[in-house]
């Protein structure tokens, strides 16, 4: 099923958390770096990118989505956000600042 959704041009995590310009793995990845979300074409001659404003804001505004999601789920059940503190915490040297919990403070 995948081989014929992708020869009908469905680029998987682009239909509910991407854009057809950026997919929501390409998104995922970038978050967590805080690197920039944006969209370019190429020049198939000269390889010269052009930023293409629509798709970026598009594209930012999935990312955008995704982490709010992502925020969202992982408030949602205590347990699972203490794990990830700790994990956080763990993997940084313990140099991590406790966030507060949306509507707590």
């Amino acid at each position: 099923m995948g081989r014929a959704l992708a020869a009908q041009g469905h680029r998987p995590g682009t239909s509910t958390s991407g854009t057809k310009r950026m997919s929501a793995i390409d998104l995922a990845q970038k978050l967590p770096e805080q690197r920039p979300i944006r969209v370019y074409d190429a020049d198939p001659v000269t390889d010269k990118r052009t930023l293409k404003p629509d798709a970026t804001l598009a594209a930012q505004a999935k990312a955008t989505e995704l982490n709010d999601r992502f925020a969202d789920r992982l408030w949602e059940d205590p347990d699972s956000a203490d794990d990830h503190l700790q994990s956080g915490d763990r993997a940084n040297g313990g140099c991590l600042a406790r966030p507060v919990a949306p509507g707590t403070t």
